[in-house]
């Protein structure tokens, strides 16, 4: 007995197929988690309040950084591994030194950076500024920087939250990045 072929198509139908695809698209596109960038934290003054302080030029450290990556400290050139020291320095004067801020409260830091600064020039002049006042808080109230930055106020002991408090308000983190001179270009 001879076979005949059949004739029957023996395509197979894809046109579920593409409806599958599209599905499974759909739900891997929402069931996926997407990194988010988290951005700088920094606490920012109300935006209906002009700020309308008048800050005394020996209570102002100006930081600037230019194109090359270079800063300058009142524009003078100086290495990047000097700048937490001189913050730290500038910030706890306490009035002793008439060319430095009259008191932590008083001392403010500006940065300036140039049209074609690089992030990450702007990131290390700011950690290094924040280092200095972390560092500062935690002197005084005999911690590490470590144990500073790790402590959690909502379970400390009230007289310790109060001493945090106390010493965060004499150290008040005071950094602007409003211009504050003109740059030779």
């Amino acid at each position: 007995m001879k076979r005949t072929p059949s004739k029957h198509n023996s395509e197979v139908n894809t046109s579920a197929v593409a409806d599958i695809a599209f599905l499974l698209l759909i739900f891997f596109l929402v069931a996926a988690t997407f990194p988010s960038d988290k951005g700088l934290v920094m606490i920012l003054p109300p935006d209906d309040e002009p700020v309308k302080e008048k800050i005394l030029d020996r209570n102002l450290l100006v930081i600037a950084i230019n194109e090359n990556g270079e800063i300058l400290m009142e524009k003078e050139l100086v290495p990047r591994a000097v700048i937490q020291q001189r913050v730290k320095t500038f910030i706890s004067n306490e009035d002793a030194d008439k060319q430095l801020s009259s008191s932590p409260q008083e001392a403010t830091i500006a940065i300036e950076v140039a049209r074609g600064t690089h992030y990450k020039d702007y990131i290390y002049a700011l950690d290094q500024i924040k280092a200095a006042y972390h560092s500062l808080r935690a002197e005084a109230l005999g911690w590490s920087v470590e144990e500073y930055l790790s402590f959690k106020v909502h379970t400390a002991p009230v007289d310790v939250k109060e001493r945090y408090y106390q010493v965060n308000e004499k150290y008040p983190i005071r950094i602007t990045e409003a211009p504050t001179y003109q740059h030779d270009q």
